[in-house]
């Protein structure tokens, strides 16, 4: 069984997707931004601080390659995931890549590093959307009901 990959800007609701997805199809929930932080022994935002973006996108693409090789997951990424095409074939080798899209001000940006107010997270948008265009395979909404943007997913596996 192939994977189900979540892509999306930070605050979209992948992980909250993902973990509802595995719910509903009895699948493993496996959050890229949770492995980094259990792998790192701290949260991303200290990453941030104390190594910068640039440590973190490497330690991000190790643990992308590393759970690519899984099998029937659902993998919720980090929102910037995309900025490095690296990490497009672990997740595409073996999984159907999915953008789960919010309007941008419906985003959540609590404790998000480089989605600090509106005018960050429209920047951010700008400067990423052509790579989620990019690594989806599917585009599904995620702007109404948690079960809405779940069925939407499985209805285009």
């Amino acid at each position: 069984m192939q994977n189900i990959v979540l892509i999306g800007m930070p605050g979209s609701g992948k992980s909250s997707v993902g973990k509802a997805l595995a719910n509903e199809l009895g699948s493993e929930f496996i959050d890229t931004d949770t492995e980094i932080e259990r792998r790192e022994g701290m949260s991303i935002p200290k990453i941030f601080e104390l190594h910068g973006e640039e440590y973190f996108r490497k330690v991000e693409r190790e643990v992308v390659a590393e759970i690519g090789k899984s099998s029937g997951k659902i993998i919720a990424t980090g929102g910037g995931v995309v900025k490095n095409k690296d990490n497009y074939f672990p997740l595409k080798n073996n999984g159907k890549i999915f953008l789960i899209e919010r309007s941008l001000n419906k985003l959540a940006i609590g404790g998000r590093p480089l989605s600090k107010d509106y005018q960050a997270v429209e920047k951010l948008y700008l400067e990423r959307k052509g790579l989620y265009d990019y690594f989806a395979d599917e585009k599904v909404n995620n702007d109404g009901e948690l079960c809405d943007t779940v069925k939407g997913v499985i209805d285009k596996l």
